[in-house]
């Protein structure tokens, strides 16, 4: 009895967790992952390996300790299209404050071209447009 008790225990268990696994799907799947794309050419072109090099404005991306490296002031702006007709700008600036260190400001949008609404009424176009894009600031 003690063994068949356990078995439906053990039984109940491994269906409750599939049941709770099942309920919720793709939750956070898609909040700021538009901050895992690479910025500027060099970071990039290096296949994302820039964490320990990078020594310009685009540190505040890559790893904010290598603004520290920085003697005057420096920016950055960068422009890239993306897949899906996205647009990923990133703009950046670092300013060299003497004895007291250096202060950088960074800000990343990813937007997209006007679409036209449509409805399952009207699949050709309501007349209506909309945009949408996500937006990060930074300070260092």
């Amino acid at each position: 009895m003690k063994k068949y008790s356990l078995f439906i225990l053990g039984l109940l268990l491994v269906f409750n967790s599939q049941v709770h696994a099942q309920a919720v799907t793709k939750v956070g799947t898609t909040a700021a992952s538009f901050l895992g794309i690479d910025v500027g050419p060099r970071g990039t072109g290096m296949g994302s390996a820039y964490v320990s090099l990078s020594n310009d404005a685009t540190a505040m991306y890559w790893n904010p300790a290598g603004i520290a490296r920085l003697n005057s002031f420096e920016a950055t702006f960068c422009n890239t299209r993306w897949i899906a007709d996205l647009s990923l700008n990133y703009a950046g600036a670092v300013l060299a404050i003497g004895n007291f260190g250096n202060i950088g400001i960074n800000a990343t949008f990813l937007a997209m071209d006007q679409m036209e609404r449509t409805t399952i009424l009207q699949p050709d176009g309501t007349g209506e447009f909309f945009d949408a894009g996500s937006y990060a600031f930074g300070l260092t």
